[in-house]
């Protein structure tokens, strides 16, 4: 289950109690900053996608209009006499 940084250092001062250690109080400011640097990723992701979109859009047109999906047409199939098995295998002489 994805849990909010708030919860996780709920889970961790339950887990941990009254022991407040040095050792403790350092491991639950570890997962914070850990935690807390994951979260801006999301943003710096978010940037460099927007930075690559708009240098593919001035790079190669103005504008980048989305394919439409072609409509299906119907093909009308034209069918022969249908020949039975026997002569499809019979030789020529």
């Amino acid at each position: 289950m994805v849990k909010s940084l708030d919860e996780i250092l709920a889970e961790l001062k339950t887990v941990f109690g009254d022991n407040i250690t040095d050792d403790v109080v350092r491991a639950i400011e570890d997962v914070n900053d850990t935690l807390n640097e994951f979260a801006g990723y999301k943003s710096r992701y978010d940037d460099l996608d927007r930075s690559w979109r708009t240098r593919y859009i001035e790079r190669f047109g103005s504008s980048v209009q989305e394919e439409k999906p072609e409509e299906e047409t119907e093909v009308e199939v034209k069918t022969e006499e249908k020949l039975p098995l026997s002569a499809v295998f019979e030789k020529e002489e």
